[in-house]
């Protein structure tokens, strides 16, 4: 699948198994059209890194994306978004 809306409904139609964050699929799972599978396996901690151009103004929605970092994501190192320019 070439992007995560499309996982849904393909699973909810039993055309396979989908891997998205649990809040994309928050009414599907309570309403029980899908369910969660638990796994052991803890999954690798990831890094996120965010790089755009300072030369260019950024959208009201880029500037939002920017701030997630590091207030709901709690990035262990403060201030790790690159910027050029």
């Amino acid at each position: 699948m070439q992007t995560t809306d499309m996982i849904l409904p393909a699973v909810r139609h039993n055309l396979g198994l989908g891997f998205i964050p649990a809040e994309f699929a928050d009414s599907e799972l309570k309403s029980g059209q899908v369910f969660e599978i638990k796994v052991k396996a803890k999954l690798p901690e990831r890094n996120i890194i965010l790089i755009y151009d300072m030369e260019y103004p950024q959208s009201i929605a880029a500037k939002r994306i920017s701030e997630i970092p590091e207030r709901k994501m709690k990035c262990k190192k403060p201030g790790s978004l690159h910027k050029f320019g």
